[in-house]
């Protein structure tokens, strides 16, 4: 039960930072921020104007409704304390309030994407392997593991994605 367990975090995780971020250079696939054709907006701290704005260029590109928002921790603790003049708590717009906001420090600090996740296509060339090393590490009285396996990236439809590049300071 826990190498079932394991191994779905792994996945989670390979594929979460493949997805996202992947070079594209051999063997590496491409993550969405670095696939061609994916739009970008200008660079400017998080807000929920740059959200809208993301929106609306999906909306532009005849994209699918958002499915989620990834970004930082920090930006996201940016969007929830967001106030007014008096202090009181922003309220976030309908057009991305129930958007999925999802944070992982996975994420860099200056990057945020919103997209159509379901246009993420995730080919898998062979399983996950898990491999446990015991004679190495049995001095220290550890284990190690080796994880491999052999997966691709494409977007369905690089126009389902919208790249927010952040700066800092408001």
């Amino acid at each position: 039960m826990w190498m079932f367990g394991a191994k779905n975090c792994l996945n989670g995780l390979i594929f979460g930072e493949a997805g996202l971020f992947a070079t594209g250079v051999a063997p590496i696939p491409c993550g969405v921020w670095n696939t061609p054709n994916v739009p970008v907006l200008t660079a400017a701290p998080i807000s929920n104007s740059m959200l809208l704005d993301a929106n609306t260029a999906m909306a532009t590109a005849n994209a699918g409704s958002p499915t989620a928002i990834v970004m930082n921790l920090a930006n996201q603790r940016v969007l929830q304390g967001l106030v007014d003049t008096l202090g009181q708590p922003l309220r976030t717009p309908a057009a991305i309030a129930d958007i999925p906001n999802l944070a992982t420090n996975s994420m860099p600090a200056n990057q945020a994407i919103m997209g159509d996740f379901t246009q993420v296509m995730v080919g898998v060339r062979s399983q996950l392997e898990l491999r446990v090393l015991q004679e190495a590490f049995a001095v220290n009285n550890q284990i190690g593991f080796v994880v491999t396996m052999r997966a691709d990236v494409q977007l369905a439809h690089p126009q389902s994605f919208v790249k927010l590049p952040l700066t800092t300071g408001s």
